[in-house]
């Protein structure tokens, strides 16, 4: 619009601009957002794995909207793809684990790592974020790399 208005251009009608903006605020705000949630729960490189994934689904949607043709290669990609997002996907263990004390923000549900009380008595809500604090803890139980499993193993270097 910018464009048309500084080079004496007519402007585009109202119903394409809306849906140009639209179209911007999911495809690329959106995901944005999901990408930055996901690096701050999944760490940067498996985020970045999951990110790479969009293209392929933007592609069978070109296949089912827009009748684009399926080749070989599509097939391959997406397998090879798939395949990936299926093993990082599944990518859980269980062993004896110990947490170190550690004082941070960031969103979270009061489950096994962030058992703990809040100021005046007031009742902690799941799926919200503040300063907190978490004390040494050890356990064990089944998870995923995130914020609360960065860590060696005792067999890796």
């Amino acid at each position: 619009m910018a464009l048309a208005f500084y080079s004496g251009n007519t402007f585009p009608a109202l119903k394409p601009v809306l849906f140009a903006l639209m179209l911007g605020f999911v495809g690329y705000g959106i995901s944005l957002v999901l990408l930055v949630r996901a690096m701050r729960e999944l760490g940067a490189s498996r985020a970045g794995a999951f990110f790479g994934v969009y293209p392929f689904i933007g592609a069978i949607l070109s296949v089912l909207w827009l009748g684009e043709s399926v080749s070989l290669r599509l097939g391959l990609a997406f397998a090879l793809t798939g395949s990936a997002a299926a093993l990082l996907l599944g990518e859980k263990h269980a062993h004896a684990h110990a947490h170190e004390p550690l004082e941070h923000d960031h969103l979270h549900s009061h489950d096994g790592h962030h058992a703990h009380s809040h100021a005046h008595g007031e009742k902690g809500r799941d799926g919200y974020s503040h300063p907190h604090t978490h004390a040494r803890l050890e356990h064990s139980h089944e998870h995923g790399p995130d914020a609360h499993h960065r860590y060696w193993h005792r067999d890796e270097g």
